[in-house]
C-alpha cells in the first residue's frame, strides 16, 4: 500500500527494506535503554504514542525529493497496542509538553502541538513535534490514522514550529491515500492536488 503513493510532481514513493525500517522505528520509539525523561513517566508516553514497535509487522516508504522527504508507515495491528498509542500522543501532549529528555549526558527540551489536519479513518491525531537541543529547535510534523486495524503514520521534518498548509495538506495527503486504498486496487491518483 504505501508503494502505492505518489509525490506531488508524481514520483513514485521509495519503499523500505528490513534493516532501513527497524533503523527508523528504533529512531520513531525513542527505544534507547539510555534515554532519560523529566517527568519519569513521559518514557513510557513517548515509547507508546511513536506507535512503532518491531514485534507488529509495518512497511514503510520515503515520498518525495530529500530536502522534503516524507516518511510514510502503515502497520497492522490488532492487539490494541497502537490504539492505546494514539491515546498516548494525547497524555504527551497534556502531561509532557514540554519535558526534558536526557541521553548519553546531553539533554534536549520535548514539546508536542497539535495540528488540524483532514486526515479519513476511524482515529486520527496530528502534531509537530519540537525537539530543542545544542544544535536548536528541530520540527517535526507527524500524523497518524487509523481504520479497523491499519495504522498509518506520516512525518515530515518542518523548517518552523508552525507549519504551512501545503505541509499539512501534503502529509495528510499521503496518509490518506494509504487508508483510502487499503483493500482495493492500488490508487493511481496523486496523494494530493496540492501544487509544488
Amino acid at each position: 500500500m504505501v508503494a502505492s503513493v505518489r509525490a506531488i510532481n508524481g514520483a513514485a514513493a521509495t519503499v523500505l527494506d528490513d534493516a532501513q525500517l527497524k533503523k527508523i522505528q528504533g529512531i520513531q520509539s525513542m527505544g534507547s535503554s539510555l534515554l532519560r525523561t523529566d517527568p519519569d513517566e513521559c518514557l513510557s508516553l513517548l515509547h507508546d504514542g511513536s506507535l512503532s514497535d518491531d514485534r507488529i509487522p509495518a512497511a514503510a516508504a520515503l515520498i518525495g525529493p530529500p530536502a522534503s522527504q516524507s516518511a510514510i508507515t502503515a502497520s497492522s495491528d490488532d492487539s490494541g497496542l497502537f490504539w492505546q498509542g494514539i491515546y498516548s500522543l494525547e497524555k504527551t501532549r497534556t502531561r509532557c509538553s514540554p519535558s526534558t529528555l536526557t541521553l548519553d549526558g546531553q539533554t534536549a527540551k520535548y514539546e508536542l502541538s497539535p495540528v488540524l489536519a483532514d486526515l479519513h479513518g476511524q482515529k486520527s491525531t496530528a502534531n509537530v513535534q519540537t525537539i530543542t537541543d545544542q544544535t536548536g529547535p528541530h520540527y517535526t510534523l507527524s500524523m497518524v490514522a487509523m481504520s479497523g486495524t491499519l495504522f498509518v503514520t506520516g512525518s515530515k521534518k518542518i523548517p518552523a514550529t508552525q507549519p504551512t498548509d501545503v505541509e499539512i495538506k501534503e502529509l495528510s495527503g499521503y496518509i490518506n491515500t494509504v487508508i483510502d486504498g487499503a483493500g482495493k486496487a492500488i490508487p493511481s491518483a496523486p496523494a494530493t492536488g496540492v501544487g509544488a
